[in-house]
Parts: C-alpha cells; structure tokens; sequence
C-alpha cells in the first residue's frame, strides 16, 4: 500500500499528545498540559501560529531561534522543491558535491578571516567539532568556558555548558573548566597552567541574554595567542544577523580562531551546524590522507540542509535581516527601557540587535516615589560611550561582579523564579496584549508566558529577532500562551 502523508496525518488527527505520552519523553505532554501550553497547531507563516479554528498566535519560542526568517519562507521552500525535483545523487560519500561547498563560499564571504567548514547536522554537533578541532591542532586537553553558557548537551557540549541543571547526574565529563563570564584576569590564570587549548565562549549568552563586556573579546583573544590557545566563538544563537551584525562577534575588532553555527541557517526545515576555522586548523586535523575521515558525519552535507542554508543566507541578504534586527532592536530597546524607568516590576534591558533581555523583579524594595505614587528604583544613566573594556586592578571590583550589577551576568540568584520552573498553577498576565491590530487585522490570540519568561520570537514576518524577557510570575493572576519551556 502507497504511503499516503496527507492521509495519515488526517486519520490520526489530535493524537499527537496521546503519542508523546505513550513513546516520547514521558513529562513533555505532562509539562505542557500543567503550564497551559497544551495547544495544537495546524500550520505556521512568518511569526505565527494557527489552530484548527484559525485562531492565530504570536510565536515567541521561534523553535529556541530556529526561525531567524520566520516560519514557512517560501524561498526556502521553493529551493527545497527545487532541491528534491532535481534528484541529486545525495550523500555519495565518495565525491565532492556541489552544494557543500557552494554553501561554505557562502558563509566564509561572511567570515573574514576563516578559510574552512565543517558541516554537520545541529549546534551541539557544531560545538562537538571545535572542541576536538581545538585540541588536536593544540595538542592540549583543556577547554576554558563560562558560567551559565549553553553549548548544548551531548557529552563533550555537556562538558563546556554552565548550567548545573543540564549537567546533573550525567558525571564524568570531560576535565574543562569554567571562569566566571567575562573575567579576564580568571582565564589569565587558567592560561598559566599551560594545558589550555581554547576559550569557548558565547558573544552574548543566549540563556538570559547576558552581553560579554566591552573589549573582552579581543583582550581575551590576546591572551589565549600568546598562551598558544584558541578562541572559539560559539554563535550558534548570536550568528546569522540576530544580533545586528552577520555574526555577535563582529561588534568588536577580533578575530577568532573557530566559530560555531547552526539554528537559523537551516531556513526552519533541515537541522544544520557549521564550525567555522582558520586553515592550519583544518590542515592539522585532515593533515594527511588517511586521516581523510578523521571527524565526519554521515548526514552532515545532505543536499536538503545545504539547499536549505543557501536559501536562508540568501533571505538575509536580499531583505536585509541584519539591518533590520539593528534598527529594530535599537528601536525596541529604547522603547523598553521607557518601559524600565516606569515600572517598579522592571529592572533592565540589555542586549545587540534583536537578541534582547528584558529583566524584573516585582516588589523589589526602595527606589524613588514616581509622580503616580509608584516606587521604582534609582539607577545611574547608562554611559553612552563607556571606553575599552580592561582587567580589574587593585580594589577595583572584579568584572565578573561589575558585569552582574549592570551588564549581564549571570541571573541574579535573589530573585525567586529565576531558576526554576513554574509552580502548578502559576500564571502571569505582564500586559502584553498589543494594543493594535497586527498585520491582517487580527490580534494574536495569546501570547507565551513562563517563568522566567522566556520569549524568543522572529518579531517580524522575517526579522532574524530573538527577544527573550526574564521575570517573574505574578500570583493571583492569568494568562494564555502558546508554547514554551
């Protein structure tokens, strides 16, 4: 009998949450029915969602920044039907197909500075490659990362994420070592040990969108070339124009030695990861024939992902997504830190481009009276041109905690919700509702509420935006939303 999609896909309608509980992870079905996510979907465009009764949603998750081009773009679309009617001869292993190395021109043009790319199929795949790049072109063991970055969760990502939450009960990992996020003078006195093979860091980390301080990236590169270590970028998140430039990176005058990607170059349809590096690195690994295959993927440059890549890079070329994400997101942060002056609830908004953090703590004490009656406390005015970032002397505070006080560290550990999930029966109605019509004349039906609120969405039709809030659930109070973690 035929395979028929359309058919099955009709015949067992609705069952989807039944199936998850019964063969899938047993508490996804139960987290979305407990928070209130527990939403259908029938189809997807742009920045939205449909049910079956054509109620339309605001997507905010973006598939955790997947749909940098929002949902369903058709030029990605109509390049993967291109794509399949050709009938390529896909996955040979044996040649050197076009596509791949059509899509390496593609983003080394992006890339000044790195010459080679190795493709695989997600970012932790991405990631997996840059630490095993890194420490055979080093010949040493140790990567360097941060506290509270996310770099994935296979075992060697497992290794360099900062979360304990992901890390637990997964022992023994691999022996790297973390450094608060953004002190210089703590990855110096890892660089001494002399064992160190690279820096893996975030441009700005997308769990919370903590910013990296001001020239720690190049004063950070400095140090780990002269201590014969690299510098990996992991722009897994930050790359591809979200952040108002091609890449996080390019906000500041660096060159790093490996860069990771992934997320919104698969267009929203075929999972992709590329690890972006200078060529002695590559001549290092593959350093002779019989190592031809020495770190390979058997899915990494199916013909699907790499039509898919070039469609998105085209997308973001041809409608201007990073200048778009710069001038919206500058835009949008002004319009939030309005917002932060007002409200008591608010108490920072931080980020590049669209990558934003929108972070409050209800009920936060002291603060001035507002005109209303209102308290809402007193902070120094941002300073506009701040000069270099440099290594605290001294009893000068360190920038780890400098960072924590203003410019994005990790979550501050007071506030009640912010690492943990929501309690049964929790909700939060934060007044997100738009007050106009969206495109089409509908409002979206909900909007996605968690605790912390974690929203990251493509804002626009196609925006490459990914806008995440973080704060606190209100009790007593309601709220719809559409999905979320």
């Amino acid at each position: 009998m035929a395979f028929d999609l359309a058919d099955l896909l009709a015949t067992r309608h609705g069952e989807g949450y039944a199936l998850a509980e019964q063969y899938l992870n047993p508490q996804l079905s139960r987290t979305l029915h407990a928070i209130g996510f527990d939403r259908a979907y029938e189809r997807a465009e742009g920045a939205y969602l449909y049910d079956a009764d054509g109620h339309r949603y605001a997507d905010f998750l973006a598939g955790f920044g997947v749909f940098g081009v929002g949902r369903n773009h058709p030029v990605v679309i109509r390049a993967l039907h291109q794509m399949l009617d050709a009938g390529l001869a896909d996955l040979v292993q044996f040649d050197c197909a076009l596509l791949p190395g059509l899509l390496a021109e593609r983003l080394l043009a992006k890339a000044p500075g790195l010459d080679r790319v190795y493709f695989g199929n997600s970012g932790t795949e991405a990631v997996e490659a840059a630490l095993k790049f890194a420490r055979y072109a080093t010949g040493r063991r140790r990567i360097i990362y941060c506290d509270h970055a996310f770099h994935g969760l296979t075992t060697g990502s497992l290794s360099v994420n900062g979360a304990a939450e992901f890390r637990s009960g997964f022992a023994p990992l691999l022996p790297d070592t973390m450094i608060p996020f953004g002190d210089l003078d703590a990855l110096a006195a890892e660089l001494r040990k002399g064992d160190v093979a690279a820096l893996l860091i975030e441009p700005i980390q997308g769990k919370g969108v903590h910013v990296v301080p001001p020239g720690f990236l190049a004063a950070a590169a400095t140090l780990l070339h002269e201590h014969g270590a690299l510098l990996i970028c992991d722009e897994v998140q930050t790359g591809l124009g979200r952040t108002g430039r091609f890449f996080g990176y390019q906000h500041e005058d660096v060159q790093p030695d490996i860069v990771t990607v992934a997320k919104a170059l698969s267009g929203g349809f075929v999972p992709v990861g590329a690890t972006l590096a200078k060529d002695w690195i590559f001549q290092k690994v593959y350093s002779s024939m019989d190592r031809v295959l020495v770190h390979d993927s058997t899915f990494g440059s199916n013909a699907a992902a790499m039509a898919a890549g070039l469609a998105a890079l085209s997308v973001i070329d041809d409608e201007d997504l990073v200048g778009n994400a710069e001038r919206t997101g500058a835009a949008l942060r002004v319009a939030l830190q309005l917002l932060v002056d007002k409200y008591e609830l608010l108490t920072e908004v931080r980020g590049r481009g669209l990558m934003i953090g929108l972070e409050g703590a209800p009920g936060r004490p002291g603060g001035a009276v507002r005109a209303d009656g209102g308290r809402r406390a007193v902070r120094p005015a941002p300073d506009p041109d701040p000069g270099p970032w440099r290594p605290h002397r001294g009893d000068q505070a360190p920038p780890a905690a400098d960072h924590r006080r203003g410019r994005g560290g990790a979550v501050p550990r007071q506030f009640p919700g912010c690492d943990g999930g929501r309690r049964p029966g929790q909700r939060a109605d934060l007044g997100l509702r738009p007050d106009a019509d969206q495109a089409g004349g509908q409002r979206p039906s909900a909007v996605m509420v968690t605790s912390p609120l974690v929203i990251s969405t493509s804002a626009t039709f196609r925006s490459c935006g990914y806008v995440i809030l973080m704060l606190r659930s209100l009790p007593g109070t309601t709220a719809t939303g559409t999905s979320g973690r």
